[in-house]
């Protein structure tokens, strides 16, 4: 029991050093763009134009976070809130189904973890589109595409293993901004 228990733990702490890696990897990549960008000499701020400042035209609303993790739940904010969107996080099902209800017109996106404590997150997706039927999720988790079953993925606008990148997660958020 008590290797198992190692075991566990070990694992965590490598899935919390990849997604360190790859926030750290996004910082760098963001400092870099936003001090390659050329300050406005009268306010001293990046223009508009510059990349990672302008709202991309899609997505109207929030991004509504939902993972029990709070690493993941952090660097998605942190990816969304650059990408020029407001991000709301929610530790489970049940507070993102109160977030989501308390005013349902305001989320434009839901990043949604499939595997959570208490309710699931194919629960939610249906407690979601209860609510407002036409929402864009897209599905976060740890097992790959292929290990998700079909009927957790139908009418989602996406797909995205953890630990996933600060660029995929962007990558997403633009196709989602599209549609």
């Amino acid at each position: 029991p008590l290797n198992a228990q190692l075991d566990k733990m070990e694992e965590a702490i490598g899935r919390a050093a990849e997604l360190c890696r790859h926030l750290l990897d996004g910082v760098r990549r963001e400092s870099g763009t936003l001090l390659a960008a050329h300050a406005d000499p009268e306010s001293g701020t990046p223009p508009t134009s510059a990349p990672g400042t302008a709202r991309a035209g899609g997505i109207h609303g929030a991004v509504l976070i939902v993972d029990d993790d709070e690493s993941v739940r952090a660097l998605a904010r942190w990816v969304v809130e650059r990408a020029g969107y407001p991000a709301v996080a929610a530790r489970d099902g049940d507070e993102a189904l109160e977030k989501f209800r308390a005013d349902p017109g305001a989320f434009g996106l839901v990043l949604l973890d499939l595997t959570m404590p208490r309710m699931s997150g194919e629960e939610v997706l249906v407690g979601l589109r209860s609510i407002r039927p036409n929402v864009q999720v897209v599905v976060i988790t740890g097992y790959g595409e292929d290990a998700v079953r079909e009927g957790e993925l139908a009418g989602t606008a996406g797909f995205l293993q953890k630990p996933f990148s600060p660029d995929a997660l962007r990558a997403m958020l633009q196709r989602c901004a599209g549609k």
